[in-house]
């Protein structure tokens, strides 16, 4: 894949940007200028959800790339959240963020969902979080990259049930952690309120209300049940009479009829007066309910105004929770997520030859960038965390050979070449040098690649590169943005 060109029209200025096929450097003498925005515009046009820039909101950006993909030409029109990729003479819509799986397999002639996730977080290494992130966590705005779901999809390995098991109770987990916290904001409540000694009163009258119709309701359920078992007694009877049944009784027959069926009517008799009972006892309910109505129109009258914040306390103080239980069921799934991201792990790591191939990747990479002592030697390195302890221009090498790394396993699954866009490689206590080492690597075996560079420095070497020039913000010139090869 290569960008060819990027047209871009927001409040009636319209810029054009072409691209080199080979190696772009966005560049300017001031930062601030728009280079970030420019390399994010280029991915909102691919569809992803990259968040506006200060003062430029995308939703009103009209965005037009024109792509080199799989040797064919794609055309993407982006206005919001619609898309339309044009290819040859067809034209197909996409609603964004919803169908934007579906744009992301046509784009890179894979269903696999596993991959394509994924391929913004190797591509792009973001100024604010690209340079940090190494194999987990947020590329830009929600958009995050894993790691174990790449290789695990480029293995093409299957573990869709558990992961949906995975997401079944993580979200489980999730709402009886708010449960959790919750409970500790009611006991706060509760300790403010002894500490006080005072009491709503119309949240007493409320609650006391709210059990009373509890009891109400109770009482009209089991009185329209007992209705019901008097009209089906009835009219089991006037079956029973219809069908005209005689019994025998010393060689007599005898007409079964309502009268001579035993019990019938005590039995009647006794469901309606149990039904009056209840009836009484509702009638009284609702002679409290009603006294209880007047007293909270009442109280109500006397406080006109009621914060949101003591609604919201109302309602807490109301919840009935159970700690232990709570304990016992958060203990529970934390337990079975472990067990279940093991599993997926598992599933993923276990002969797979697209880690080893990864991780001698890194490896010789790392030797020739002066880090390989920062490395275990253990094919699991890739999967690590423990990277505290590593300055920052240790820690920025290490990200640049992890990400080239997965751009070569994807570029190998998809069977095509993948733009490699860098934002403001310099600095973060990384000198010219090591920037160098980084960009001969680039150059060397990456020669096929577009590359794309937004920076403030234009000293980088490359056997054949363009400059794009920003000399002022991108939509305040009066004209298109300068392209001039170095």
């Amino acid at each position: 894949m290569k960008f060819l060109k990027l047209i871009l029209d927001y409040e009636d200025a319209i810029r054009e940007i072409e691209f080199s096929p080979t190696v772009n450097l966005i560049v300017s003498k001031k930062n601030s200028v728009g280079k970030s925005t420019l390399l994010r515009l280029l991915f909102y046009s691919l569809g992803y959800a990259i968040p506006s820039t200060k003062g430029i909101n995308f939703s009103k950006v009209k965005c037009e790339l024109i792509v080199d993909n799989f040797g064919k030409r794609l055309v993407l029109k982006r206005k919001d959240d619609l898309l339309t990729l044009v290819l040859k003479n067809e034209e197909l819509s996409f609603t964004l963020p919803d169908e934007l799986e579906a744009l992301h397999a046509i784009i890179f002639q894979s269903p696999n969902h596993a991959v394509t996730a994924n391929i913004l977080g190797a591509i792009y290494l973001d100024q604010e979080k690209g340079w940090t992130l190494l194999n987990q966590g947020v590329v830009i705005g929600r958009i995050r990259f894993d790691l174990k779901e790449l290789v695990g999809g480029l293995a093409e390995r299957m573990y869709e049930e558990l992961r949906s098991e995975l997401n079944l109770v993580s979200s489980e987990l999730k709402k009886y952690k708010t449960m959790e916290s919750l409970y500790e904001y009611q006991t706060t409540l509760m300790d403010l309120k002894n500490e006080t000694s005072s009491d709503d009163y119309i949240d007493e009258l409320e609650r006391d209300h709210n059990v009373l119709l509890i009891e109400k309701n109770s009482l009209t359920k089991q009185i329209k049940d007992m209705e019901q078992s008097i009209r089906d007694n009835a009219a089991f009877v006037r079956y029973i009479e219809s069908m005209r049944l005689y019994i025998k009784d010393d060689g007599k027959e005898i007409l079964i009829t309502r009268e001579n069926l035993a019990n019938f009517e005590d039995s009647q008799n006794i469901i309606k007066t149990r039904k009056k009972i209840l009836e009484l006892k509702r009638s009284k309910i609702e002679a409290k309910l009603k006294k209880l109505n007047q007293q909270i129109i009442q109280e109500t009258e006397l406080i006109s105004i009621q914060t949101e914040i003591q609604k919201f306390d109302s309602q807490i103080s109301e919840l009935i929770i159970n700690p232990l239980s709570l304990n016992r069921i958060i203990n529970q799934l934390k337990q079975r997520e472990k067990e279940l991201k093991k599993s997926i792990k598992n599933v993923i790591v276990s002969n797979n030859a697209i880690i080893d191939d990864m991780y001698f990747t890194i490896r010789n990479y790392a030797e020739e960038l002066g880090v390989i002592e920062y490395m275990d030697d253990n094919k699991d390195y890739i999967f690590t965390n423990d990277l505290k302890s590593l300055s920052g221009a240790v820690y920025h090498k290490i990200v640049f050979i992890f990400k080239v790394a997965y751009i070569k396993e994807i570029q190998k699954y998809l069977k095509t070449t993948l733009p490699i866009v860098l934002d403001s490689p310099s600095g973060r206590e990384v000198d010219q040098e090591n920037i160098a080492d980084i960009m001969r690597i680039l150059n060397r075996d990456f020669s096929v690649n577009q590359i794309i560079i937004a920076s403030i420095f234009s000293n980088y070497s490359f056997d054949e590169i363009k400059k794009i020039e920003i000399k002022d913000r991108i939509f305040e010139l009066s004209q298109p943005l300068a392209t001039n090869d170095i």
